[in-house]
């Protein structure tokens, strides 16, 4: 009688590793624009609704977290002056 090998097939996993070239700094950066952005909303609410900081100071803050420091968080780059 001939022995019949069974193939095994290797079990490829479907699970993607993200390289995500994010270092301790843009983490930082994240964590002080989400702090902006709670104390510009904190500043939205003070009452009377139509104060100056409500108005001008909260949207400046918001903006400043948004369009500054979160994406300073994204597009800063890791120091690799060890490489050489």
């Amino acid at each position: 009688m001939s022995k019949i090998k069974k193939v095994q097939k290797k079990k490829t996993s479907k699970l993607v590793s993200w390289n995500i070239p994010l270092s301790r700094s843009n983490f930082i950066y994240f964590g002080i624009g989400v702090v902006t952005l709670i104390i510009g909303f904190y500043v939205m609410t003070i009452k009377p609704w139509d104060s100056f900081y409500a108005l001008y100071i909260s949207p400046i803050i918001l903006l400043l977290g948004y369009f500054i420091i979160f994406p300073m968080g994204i597009l800063k780059k890791k120091n690799e002056t060890n490489q050489k």
